[in-house]
Parts: structure tokens; sequence; C-alpha cells
């Protein structure tokens, strides 16, 4: 199984993985299509710290530069508790009024 994350947003990542990483099986990939950008990275860091996941469970591999992947290597069970309520950065572009 493969679970694509795709988008600029750190809401979008860290979303995601509190909805859905349950249920990628173990051996299963996770691409981050945007894993280069300052938000999608920081939600992924947050998730791994806010779910305590060791670095031996957690390798992020570079796909192009701009993608990455990783493939799961344990079970886990999300903490929701551990979600943050508000994403720490506010700092989302607005669009223009017309």
């Amino acid at each position: 199984m493969v679970m694509d994350f795709y988008g600029n947003f750190y809401d979008t990542h860290i979303d995601a993985f509190y909805h859905l990483y349950e249920l990628v099986p173990v051996g299963g990939f996770v691409i981050f299509d945007d894993g280069h950008h300052p938000e999608p990275k920081r939600a992924i860091v947050d998730f791994r710290r806010q779910q305590s996941i060791p670095s031996s469970e957690w390798q992020l591999l570079d796909v192009d530069g701009n993608a990455k992947y990783m493939r799961k290597v344990a079970p886990l069970t999300v903490d929701p508790s551990k979600r943050p309520s508000v994403a720490p950065s506010a700092a989302r572009p607005q669009a223009p009024h017309v």
C-alpha cells in the first residue's frame, strides 16, 4: 500500500497523518510530493516528535530533491490527544481581494 501526501500546507499533512497513517500497513510506503517545502517538512518532523517515533523507525529518503518517501517499518497507534489544535504557522498566503 502507498499513501501519497500532496500539498504545501502544514495542516494538510498533519491531518493526513492523524487520520490516515494507521491505515498504512507495516511495509507500506508514504510519499511526500512536496517534502522539500518548509510547511510539510515541519509537519513530518512534528508528527514524529508528537508520536514519539524513534528515528530507527522513521527513515525519510529523498527522491528527486523535491519529493521524499519513507517505508513504515513498525506498527503505530496514533495518539489523537497529541494533535496540535492550531497549526504552528498561520502564515498561510491569503487570496488577493478583488
